[in-house]
C-alpha cells in the first residue's frame, strides 16, 4: 500500500505516534502530511513536514492514511470520520496504533 504513488498521511502528530513512525520514516515512508485535531498543533512542522486538520483529506486523490492514535476510543472515532469521507479500510487506510 506504500508503494502506490498515493501521498502518505499519518494521523496523529504527538510524541508517541512519531516514536510509532519512526521505523517508516527511516525507511524512506516519511508522511506528505501529519493530520492531528488539536488546534495547538494545525500550522506546526513536525519532522520537517507539517500538520494540518483532517479536513485536509477532503480530496478527489485520496491519500493513504496510517492511524497511529491509540488513545481508548480514538481508533472508533477515527474510522467513524474516515469513512465518512468515503474511505475505505485496508484500501485508504490502515489502523497501525
Amino acid at each position: 500500500r506504500l508503494q502506490q504513488g498515493r501521498p502518505l498521511a499519518y494521523w496523529g502528530a504527538g510524541r508517541h505516534t512519531r516514536k510509532r513512525s519512526a521505523h517508516l520514516i527511516a525507511h524512506g515512508h516519511h508522511p506528505d502530511v501529519w493530520i492531528d485535531i488539536d488546534p495547538k498543533k494545525i500550522g506546526n512542522v513536525v519532522v520537517g513536514t507539517r500538520v494540518v486538520a483532517p479536513e485536509w483529506l477532503r480530496q478527489t486523490e485520496k491519500p493513504f492514511v496510517l492511524s497511529y492514535v491509540a488513545n481508548h476510543g480514538a481508533r472508533e472515532l477515527i474510522a467513524s470520520e474516515l469513512e465518512a469521507m468515503d474511505y475505505r479500510n485496508g484500501i485508504d487506510y490502515l489502523m497501525v496504533g
